[in-house]
């Protein structure tokens, strides 16, 4: 499977601790995640503004985006790479920041109908001090829509986790999706992302195999058995860590 994006990775990208990774997802090529990924279509469309030091970041969740929704666009911006891209404004659309911005609009069922006009969301994707820096530029001409009050975090791969509020990329954007298209691309989404989540604490040694959702085919068995160890993670650390 290939991703939208304006930049393709560097050459030599793929390769981490002797290990290659699937230029695609970026996990270990025996884990790799492309044909457990659901495609799902849907009329709003969804702009990553991915920040440069996430772009080859195999924990970065905008990436699973782009390869799960064919509508989805991934934009570079930050670090070397210039000048921030431009919104392309289409008046047959509306286009929102999704982001808790102070003027944020909560995004719900009523406000994303409203208006026969499909929806398209620019969304920060990066640390909270990255998107906040892209966030000054977007919006300076896009009115922002900020996700309702939900459930915390259930990506359980970047720490300290500080602050159960501050969703993953993938999450913010399922929660939107699951307002504005329905629940089962929410669903659908959040599943991918528990997918990668298990396969990454699996390789960190952290989950066994059997706790794997959906289990390992013989290529990831090899994986750990190429690792010398056997995981020890208990369930109940995962659970504790989807909050």
């Amino acid at each position: 499977m290939s991703q939208a994006t304006d930049q393709e990775p560097r050459q030599g990208l793929g390769r981490a601790r002797g290990r290659l990774r699937c230029p695609a997802c970026l996990m270990h090529e025996t884990l790799c995640l492309c044909e457990a990924l659901p495609r799902l279509s849907t009329e709003t469309r969804v702009e990553v503004w991915q920040h440069a030091l996430e772009l080859e970041r195999p924990t970065n969740t905008g990436r699973l985006l782009a390869l799960i929704l064919p509508s989805c666009r991934l934009r570079p911006f930050g670090g070397p790479r210039g000048a921030p891209p431009e919104v392309e404004l289409d008046p047959e659309r509306r286009t929102y920041l999704l982001f808790p911005a102070p003027d944020a609009v909560v995004l719900t069922a009523e406000l994303a109908h409203q208006d026969p006009r499909p929806l398209t969301l620019v969304v920060p994707d990066g640390t909270w001090t990255q998107a906040k820096r892209g966030v000054r530029t977007l919006q300076a001409g896009l009115p922002a829509l900020r996700l309702p009050d939900g459930r915390p975090t259930q990506f359980a791969l970047r720490s300290p986790r500080r602050d159960l509020d501050r969703l993953s990329t993938l999450e913010a954007v399922a929660r939107a999706l699951g307002i504005i298209e329905g629940h089962p691309v929410e669903a659908a989404l959040l599943a991918a992302q528990r997918l990668m989540v298990e396969r990454t604490l699996f390789t960190r040694g952290e989950l066994s195999a059997a706790e794997v959702t959906g289990g390992l085919d013989a290529r990831g068995h090899a994986h750990a058995l190429s690792a010398g160890r056997q995981s020890r993670m208990p369930a109940s650390r995962l659970a504790k860590n989807n909050g």
